[in-house]
């Protein structure tokens, strides 16, 4: 199965989205851009990344060449 990145994952949508996906059991990995004065996100079933879309190499270790399917909320 492959793994799922939620980005933003300590805001409102993505907070529900990685939820969702924990409690289907599906492996998922809970990116968010810093810690420091956010709700800090505790639980089990994801692996937490703290990176930022502007930096390529703090991304990286989530994403490889052609794995990544986005999906785009509006």
């Amino acid at each position: 199965m492959p793994e799922h990145i939620v980005l933003g994952a300590s805001g409102a949508l993505g907070g529900a989205i990685l939820k969702a996906l924990i409690s289907q059991g599906r492996p998922v990995t809970a990116v968010v851009r810093g810690r420091k004065g956010r709700v800090p996100l505790t639980g089990e079933g994801f692996r937490l990344l703290e990176a930022d879309l502007r930096d390529v190499q703090s991304i990286a270790p989530v994403i490889s060449p052609g794995a990544v399917r986005p999906l785009l909320l509006r």
